[in-house]
C-alpha cells in the first residue's frame, strides 16, 4: 500500500498530478466527497487553490477529508482518515 501526502506545488490542472492519479492514486477529498478544499494560501492573496493533496492507492479505503487552519502557516492542513486495507472491492 501506498499514501502520498503534503504540499504537491500543483493543482490537478497539472499534467504531472493528474498523470500521477491516473497511475492508480485517488485524490482522498474527491474519494471522500468532500470536493476539493482550498489549502493555500490561508487567509491571503492571491486566489485560494488546492496544492496540498492526500492521495492513497487503491487498497486504501478513504473515509473523510478535512482541511484546518494552522497557525503561522501559510497552508491549510488536510487531515484524512483511512481505513487499512481497504474494504472488499475497494474504493466505491
Amino acid at each position: 500500500m501506498r499514501l502520498l501526502a503534503g504540499d504537491f506545488n500543483a493543482t490537478l490542472d497539472h499534467a504531472e498530478l493528474r498523470d500521477l492519479v491516473g497511475s492508480g492514486y485517488v485524490e482522498a477529498a474527491d474519494v471522500a466527497g468532500a470536493g476539493l478544499a482550498f489549502t493555500w494560501p490561508s487567509g491571503r492573496f492571491p486566489p485560494p487553490v488546492t496544492i496540498d493533496h492526500v492521495l492513497a492507492d487503491e487498497r486504501i479505503w478513504v473515509d473523510d477529508t478535512s482541511v484546518h487552519e494552522i497557525p503561522g502557516s501559510d497552508h491549510r492542513a488536510v487531515l484524512a482518515e483511512l481505513v487499512l486495507p481497504a474494504a472488499p472491492g475497494g474504493h466505491p
